[in-house]
């Protein structure tokens, strides 16, 4: 993941992407390792993968 993406802390509010994620509304990110992580969510992951297809260079995103 470009974690530049998150050098301006200003506009995100947030460092990291795990931070945004799990600051979004009934969403969590854990790490499984340096490469992997789980995202869930309520109702709300559509937004959450429209967004992390447009800001980040996810090599690969599964739903379910």
């Amino acid at each position: 993941i470009d974690r530049s993406v998150f050098a301006d802390v200003e506009t995100w509010g947030v460092c990291s992407l795990q931070g945004w994620v799990n600051s979004y509304e009934s969403v969590r990110f854990v790490a499984i390792d340096d490469h992997t992580a789980i995202i869930t969510g309520e109702y709300n992951m559509e937004q959450v993968k429209v967004w992390l297809e447009k800001y980040t260079s996810i090599k690969s995103l599964k739903t379910s």
